[in-house]
């Protein structure tokens, strides 16, 4: 019975720590979800991102004339 005790009880504060774990992980993509979303208005943003669609096509051109 006394080994049941101890396993409840680390289970228990295992538990715990991954609940405090999780609060501080979603409070730390809540942050970065505000700082990502933040955007002056009538600027770009500071970094574009790049359309990388058909980025494996190679462009050619004939300039025969």
């Amino acid at each position: 019975m006394e080994a049941q005790t101890r396993m409840n009880q680390k289970f228990e504060s295992l538990f715990t720590q991954m609940v405090e774990e999780s609060k501080e992980m979603k409070s730390q993509i809540t942050k970065l979800t505000g700082a990502l979303a933040v955007q002056e208005r009538g600027k770009f943003p500071s970094q574009a991102q790049s359309n990388l669609t058909g980025q494996h096509m190679a462009q050619t051109s004939n300039s025969e004339g």
